[in-house]
C-alpha cells in the first residue's frame, strides 16, 4: 500500500521562484531515492479559522503564503529506506530551503481512501483532522461517503490519509 509523507510550511511571497527551485530540485532527490509523486500547492484560498488553521499552523507572518505538500511512495518500508538514504545524501547539504524549516509541519500518513486519479495539473483543496483512533473505521466510512460527493461536485482525486 502506498504512503504519505504530508507538509505545510509558510514561505515569503518574494520567494516564490526560488521556492520553486528548490522544489524541483527536492523532487530529483526524492524520486531518486523511491518516491513516485511530489505535489506542492502555493496557498491562494487559505482561510483564518476560529479555533485551529493553517496559518497558526506555521506561524504564517505577513508577506509569507502557505503552502500544502506531499510526497507520495510506493509503501511505508520504501518510504523509510528511502528517507535514510535521502538524509545521507550529499546533495541535502546543498539543498537551499527558502522558508524557515523550524515552522515546517510534517508527517507521514498510510492512506485510507483513494477515488479517481488526477492527471496533470489541478487544484488541490487540503485539510487536517484530529480522530480519535476508536472512530477510525466510522472516519473511514465518513471519507468515503465524502469523497463520492466531492466527485460528485468536479474533484478530479480524493484522498484520505490517517
Amino acid at each position: 500500500m502506498s504512503y504519505i509523507d504530508g507538509f505545510v510550511a509558510a514561505v515569503p511571497q518574494e520567494n516564490k521562484q526560488a521556492y520553486l527551485e528548490h522544489a524541483r530540485e527536492a523532487l530529483s532527490l526524492f524520486k531518486d531515492h523511491g518516491a513516485t509523486r511530489m505535489v506542492e500547492n502555493w496557498g491562494d484560498d487559505v482561510p483564518e479559522g476560529k479555533v485551529t488553521d493553517f496559518h497558526r499552523s506555521v506561524q504564517k507572518k505577513d508577506g509569507e503564503a502557505v503552502l500544502f505538500g506531499w510526497i507520495e511512495w510506493p509503501s511505508k518500508d520504501v518510504r523509510d529506506a528511502g528517507m535514510t538514504a535521502l538524509m545521507a545524501d550529499a546533495r541535502m547539504k546543498t539543498l537551499k530551503m527558502p522558508f524557515d524549516g523550524q515552522r515546517m509541519i510534517f508527517g507521514g500518513f498510510s492512506p485510507i481512501v483513494e477515488k479517481a486519479s488526477a492527471k496533470g495539473t489541478s487544484y488541490a483543496d487540503g485539510f487536517v483532522v484530529p480522530v480519535p483512533a476508536a472512530n477510525r473505521d466510522a472516519y473511514i466510512r465518513v471519507a468515503s461517503n465524502a469523497a463520492s460527493v466531492f466527485e460528485e461536485y468536479g474533484a478530479l482525486r480524493e484522498r484520505s490519509s490517517a
